[in-house]
């Protein structure tokens, strides 16, 4: 029960003080490393504020496990920011009943 209640709290938590916009732009390279992972199987992001104000993409300097289970998530979901915030609360509850499971 326990656990239970914690995983709960954490997302109520989670959702209750994120922002419902990016306050900055990890996130949405994030989201967009996802869907372009998911469209095209290359694992790339968005370079945002190139002088010619075109979107490039680059090589990330990150690894791939969030942005490979946003995608995954997308190709069942559909690619949406809301599906990635709920996955991201989702998954940052779950990590902090991992966490407590491990210290005690």
């Amino acid at each position: 029960m326990a656990p239970l209640v914690l995983f709960c709290g954490a997302a109520l938590f989670r959702w209750v003080i994120t922002p419902n916009h990016n306050l900055a732009e990890d996130p949405f390279e994030l989201i967009e490393a996802g869907k372009h992972l998911l469209q095209t199987g290359e694992y790339r992001v968005p370079s945002i504020g190139a002088a010619d104000m075109v979107v490039h993409q680059r090589i990330p300097s990150w690894p791939v496990g969030l942005p490979l289970a946003l995608a995954g998530v997308f190709s069942v979901f559909g690619a949406e920011e809301e599906v990635a915030r709920l996955f991201t609360i989702f998954s940052s509850s779950y990590d902090l009943f991992l966490q407590v499971t491990i210290f005690y």
